[in-house]
């Protein structure tokens, strides 16, 4: 999978230090530019093949609706995430309505900020991944990409052990795309039966998806990947 492309649009780039950083420390993303002025992001947009713009609408939110629906026309295949000091209720409420991937609020933690990236990775990839056709299964796979609530991990399934749930989950989470329960098994020391209990336990509780990616030849090969 190619990187993704990233613009970071703030008027005062006071906080482009720390985006940047948390930006180049998650694999597959590559910074494209950053915007202080619509039209600047309008060249940007119109310029590089973007798939993620990173808003900090302070000051602008009585017309972030209207500034979106003109991202979009010039673009239409991109997703923002909004990071900002505005808590409003109202605002936020909007910001999701008018289809925002994520919304963080400043001050915020660096690695709520690098989850809702990986998030993005996994659900930019399964979107390249899926068939034409997508069966309920793969639009339940990207609403929880989407959602992300973590589950706790309190009284596991029978056969089930922390210690091994946890290297698993570190595999997974180390991987830049999906991957195979015997490439996990390989990684971990594991062996791949054991390994697939594991994954598969991850994507009931909603830590991960799968997906079945084909070849020209043979079955499919059930591949996954962490939503954190």
């Amino acid at each position: 999978m190619k990187n993704i492309q990233i613009v970071l649009y703030d008027p005062d780039l006071v906080d482009l230090p720390q985006s940047c950083n948390i930006i180049v420390s998650v694999q597959g993303f590559k910074l494209a530019g950053h915007a202080r002025s619509l039209c600047e992001l309008e060249n940007l947009l119109r310029s590089c093949p973007i798939q993620l713009v990173i808003a900090e609408p302070f000051g602008e939110e009585e017309r972030f609706e209207e500034i979106l629906d003109f991202l979009y026309s010039v673009r239409p295949e991109f997703d923002t995430l909004i990071v900002s000091k505005q808590n409003d209720g109202k605002f936020i409420a909007r910001a999701f309505r008018s289809g925002v991937f994520d919304y963080i609020v400043k001050p915020f933690k660096c690695e709520r900020y690098r989850e809702s990236l990986i998030r993005f990775r996994c659900y930019y990839s399964l979107l390249g991944s899926s068939p034409p056709q997508w069966p309920q299964s793969v639009v339940d796979r990207i609403k929880r990409v989407r959602v992300s609530s973590q589950f706790s991990n309190q009284g596991l399934p029978k056969g089930l052990h922390q210690k091994t749930l946890d290297l698993v989950r570190s595999v997974l989470r180390e991987s830049y795309s999906f991957v195979s329960a015997s490439e996990v098994a390989e990684k971990a020391g594991l062996a791949r039966s054991t390994v697939w209990r594991y994954l598969e336990y991850l994507c009931r509780i909603g830590e991960a998806v799968s997906v079945n990616q084909y070849r020209s030849q043979g079955r499919p090969t059930r591949c996954y990947h962490s939503i954190y």
